[in-house]
């Protein structure tokens, strides 16, 4: 990803040249922690109270009451289930303009009774995925549509046009909110004949002067009326559009802070539209999802490191889920994780787990930086996944929560598609992608119970699909002191009893090395462990072989010297397919052993205890 993409970038070649990874670079723009918030030490959080509820399948945290701690049920609703045929519309060549027109109108067909229509916004990962769709029987029959058969069949859905000033991404953003509360459309001046058909319409040009203006006028005039527990950063002005479908069917709250690299100081102004997006935060309960992104391929906008950080002081966690297409009908469908799930462990029971033997280096290599990202496992990892490398050796993946709720039928495929080599963890950081060392709730009217609610929803997302290990996003790579940060890491090991391990860090952390990163931690013993890995700054100009031998020398400097050695290894999704990492262990040779996570948990227990054992 460039630094216009961010992390979640849309490069999905992960043979070619990559651009720099966002996160990286605003890990050397900030090189120091913010802790504000940070509980005392010797913090001990009482296990979550939860109730069962029967009608989502999960257990709700009674902590999580709405408007104050959380969601009461379900985090994210679920659109109607697909009728039994499916308007099939390809608008990948269209306009963007256009575009965003049209996948507005598929939010409002997609309400009601029954989700009616699907769009093909990349013919590449949203074939895919109709596909297998069609496979399952999830959808029964198509019906494919031009643009304009599309807009004479579901005309009558949509009763007005919203025409916006192109420039101002707030004023999209606000005929936007404004045809998702009033059965309209967004649209560009030069769209207009062709959408309004006779229509009521209302020119928005001129309403407003900047874009803070836009954002604090809906937020003054539309929040009451949307939905109460999601929000939306998105930049309408951009090509990454493909989410409104979904925004538009439950009318979510959106707004956008442009970057200060676009910044006019006219219409747009960085710092007062980010004052406005912070006062629209605090006006929202804590524990409810941000989706889009902070940043996208034309504007860097707030971007992801501070983006995540404003939300999360306020208690929102941030879904990267900007391009992801087709949700008000994907949400919809009906898929029994709990049977996938219980494949998938009859499968993974098959493997022979490896012998402790004392001359070797278990490490435990993690697929890392995307995977609590829906649309990654949407649009990205499918296509890894097809590399034939997969399943040759042990590998760990990180799935984020969102998926769950907003496509269960992705995971699902992910789950039945799962070799006994393919392990999952949950994603950076339980519920949803936080910085939980950098202030989280700091800014809520209560954090502990906010804290709880946390807890419990990430616990129950782990229990949904039968996983015991969490990675958590620490920082920008900065000194890692365990005296400040140790409480927020007992949250999460006091606070899920079924937690069997915790992995720290996208990529290594200063003062943390091969001597104390992996250490046991709470009530319930649980193994934390340190990446002790990073990634080259400079991978999106290397070569390939470039790229395989610098992790191996990576590895091999910051291993352990003692045997056996254990050791967390992070594998940068955006710059190693699985071909990659079949080519890295073998330059490594046998000394150095691939494990799950579950193995090397083992194995670090059981090489402990006979440490203790031969203990004078």
């Amino acid at each position: 990803m460039n630094p216009a993409q961010g992390r979640h970038g849309t490069n999905h070649n992960m043979n070619a040249a990559l651009p720099v990874s966002i996160a990286f670079l605003l890990a050397a723009c900030c090189s120091t922690a913010c802790n504000a918030g940070a509980p005392a030490h010797g913090f001990r959080p009482a296990l979550v109270d939860a109730t069962f509820d029967r009608q989502v399948g999960i257990a709700i945290p009674k902590d999580a009451r709405p408007g104050r701690y959380g969601p009461p049920v379900g985090l994210y609703p679920a659109c109607p289930p697909p009728a039994p045929t499916v308007d099939v519309v390809d608008v990948s060549a269209l306009p963007k303009d256009l575009r965003l027109s049209l996948t507005m109108l598929q939010g409002l067909a997609n309400r009601g009774s029954r989700s009616r229509v699907y769009l093909i916004q990349s013919p590449e990962g949203d074939g895919f995925w109709l596909r297998h769709l069609q496979a399952k029987g999830y959808v029964k029959r198509t019906r494919s549509l031009t643009a304009d058969q599309f807009l004479a069949e579901y005309g009558r859905v949509y009763r007005k046009v919203f025409v916006y000033d192109p420039a101002m991404s707030g004023s999209i953003n606000a005929a936007f909110m404004l045809g998702a509360l009033e059965s309209g459309l967004a649209c560009a001046p030069g769209d207009r004949d062709r959408l309004a058909g006779g229509r009521p319409v209302e020119d928005l040009r001129g309403r407003w002067k900047t874009n803070a203006e836009a954002i604090a006028w809906a937020h003054r005039t539309l929040a009451r009326r949307m939905h109460r527990r999601m929000l939306a950063c998105m930049n309408p002005v951009g090509d990454q559009i493909w989410l409104y479908d979904y925004l538009t069917a439950h009318r979510v709250f959106t707004f956008w802070i442009t970057g200060t690299e676009r910044q006019d100081g006219k219409v747009s102004d960085h710092r007062a539209e980010r004052a406005v997006v912070e006062a629209v935060l605090r006006d929202y309960p804590p524990n409810i999802p941000v989706l889009g992104f902070w940043s996208s391929g034309q504007d860097p906008g707030i971007g992801e490191y501070t983006g995540v950080g404003l939300a999360g002081e306020t208690g929102q966690f941030t879904v990267a889920s900007n391009l992801c297409s087709n949700l008000s009908m994907l949400s919809g469908i009906r898929v029994d994780l709990r049977a996938a799930v219980k494949r998938f462990q009859t499968r993974l029971a098959r493997r022979t787990a490896p012998e402790l033997q004392h001359d070797r280096v278990y490490v435990c290599f993690e697929f890392t930086e995307s995977g609590d990202s829906p649309f990654y496992l949407q649009h990205v990892q499918w296509k890894q996944w097809q590399d034939p490398a997969r399943g040759r050796l042990p590998f760990n993946w990180n799935i984020g929560a969102p998926v769950l709720d907003l496509a269960p039928c992705i995971m699902e495929w992910y789950l039945d598609h799962a070799t006994p080599n393919d392990y999952f963890c949950l994603a950076p950081s339980g519920i949803g992608y936080t910085h939980p060392y950098r202030g989280l709730f700091s800014r809520t009217a209560e954090p502990e119970r906010a804290w709880n609610a946390y807890i419990g929803l990430t616990r129950d997302a782990m229990r949904r699909i039968s996983v015991r290990d969490l990675q958590l996003y620490t920082d920008a790579w900065v000194p890692f002191d365990r005296s400040k940060r140790d409480p927020v890491t007992l949250r999460f090991a006091d606070g899920i009893p079924e937690l069997r391990s915790l992995i720290l860090g996208m990529g290594r952390d200063e003062n943390m090395n091969a001597e104390n990163g992996n250490y046991i931690l709470g009530k319930h013993g649980v193994l934390v462990s340190h990446c002790l890995t990073r990634w080259d700054p400079q991978y999106a100009r290397q070569t390939k072989e470039e790229r395989i031998a610098w992790l191996a020398n990576e590895v091999r400097a910051h291993a352990p010297k003692g045997r056996p050695g254990f050791m967390h290894a992070m594998v940068l999704s955006w710059a190693y397919d699985p071909s990659d990492y079949v080519e890295l262990v073998r330059r490594l040779g046998p000394e150095y052993v691939p494990v799950t996570i579950g193995e090397y948990v083992r194995l670090y227990r059981q090489s402990t205890q006979l440490v203790m054992m031969d203990a004078p």
